[in-house]
């Protein structure tokens, strides 16, 4: 597993069939099938089924908080096999985060000279890795993320590979607006980043079709109990809670502080670090990448999905990391190989702990 050679195809198909396997063990999939399909119809992907049957309705607009392309895709994947909304999203969103951890580990992989396999295997342990189970949209932004990246380094000059980049940074910020943030791609002087221009303006069109506002998409964020605010905001309420441990565990609400207080603050720290560490090592694009997206998903007063939000971008932290263990032949000394086995364990059990937590309808991420 650890080896730099790149495995056989099937190799990531058996990991990601095993992967796949113990969330539906682990998550009660084996109890009820049809329990276990409903259990992850919650939350936003109730808004996005609705906005495919019923669009942006202007006496209620405010589902304008969510770019149509995703309800686009997966109710057309819907029309056309004759599934409900929900498993059309369910297949889109395991063959898109198949897609992320492929193509992230190969770009890495061969950047940094390291193995893929554990590449491929730490995003899948990702405590947020559970939203490809339900109807939400950040598995197949992160795959468009990708390949658009996959694109730009891997055929820096081929008009080909430009024109599928401006496509793909086109069609984003209709997926997730996190897709804004590769208007930063400019600093790397990449001209497709001007498509990402060209949807701002269609994006607030829309807006201003709908509810006569330009901008209402951000005034929508209230109705949905998200307090105004920004960066510094979210900051200062992420860092004391911090400090507030005890009260937590006072209340028994240790769930709360993991998810609004340490694992935010943890993956600010650990992801600036990566954008740094990226730019030292001239990954301009990847630096920038990370760096926008994690200031885009932070841009809250309350940071209570950033964990969610940071998912396309924590392959580069993966890479970071085991890069800086390599030892001086190259190869990941037996204790960089315990540490990587042990993040991905912890990982993993938080991500079924909140997953667990979002089937019966409570707020993880």
């Amino acid at each position: 597993m650890f080896q730099e050679e790149r495995p056989p195809l099937p190799a990531y198909f058996i990991l990601y069939a095993v992967w796949l396997a113990a969330v539906f063990l682990l998550t009660g999939g084996f109890e009820s099938l049809p329990n276990w399909l409903d259990s992850w119809v919650k939350w936003d992907a109730h808004w996005y089924e609705r906005i495919w049957s019923e669009g942006y309705p202007k006496e209620d607009p405010r589902s304008l908080v969510f770019p149509p392309g995703y309800p686009l895709v997966v109710g057309s994947i819907s029309s056309l096999t004759s599934l409900n909304f929900h498993t059309s999203a369910l297949i889109l969103n395991i063959a898109s985060y198949f897609a992320l951890c492929l193509i992230s580990a190969e770009c890495l992989g061969k950047i940094f000279s390291l193995p893929r396999l554990p590449l491929f295997v730490l995003p899948l342990t990702s405590p947020a890795a559970y939203f490809v189970f339900t109807a939400y949209s950040d598995a197949l932004f992160s795959a468009m993320l990708w390949i658009a990246i996959h694109c730009t380094l891997a055929h820096p000059k081929s008009i080909r590979a430009q024109l599928a980049e401006f496509c793909l940074l086109l069609a984003m910020p209709w997926v997730r607006l996190t897709g804004f943030a590769m208007a930063a791609w400019i600093l790397t002087k990449r001209w497709t980043s001007a498509a990402v221009a060209i949807s701002l303006f269609g994006w607030l069109a829309l807006n201003f079709e709908i509810s006569g506002k330009f901008t209402y998409f951000l005034e929508a964020q209230a109705l949905f109990e998200m307090p105004q605010g920004h960066f510094l905001n979210g900051a200062v309420y992420t860092f004391q809670g911090l400090l507030s441990f005890s009260d937590f565990v006072s209340r028994n609400d240790l769930t709360g502080y993991f998810q609004f207080h340490f694992l935010p603050a943890t993956y600010l720290l650990i992801l600036c670090g990566t954008a740094f560490w990226l730019c030292r090592k001239k990954q301009w694009l990847l630096g920038v990448t990370v760096l926008s997206v994690l200031l885009m998903s932070h841009n809250q007063s309350f940071w209570r999905s950033a964990v969610r939000y940071d998912l396309p971008i924590l392959p580069c932290f993966y890479a970071a990391l085991m890069a800086t263990m390599k030892s001086e032949n190259e190869k990941l000394p037996p204790i960089a190989i315990s540490i990587l086995i042990a993040l991905g364990l912890l990982q993993m059990s938080m991500m079924i702990s909140f997953a667990r937590l979002f089937q019966v309808g409570e707020w993880a991420f």
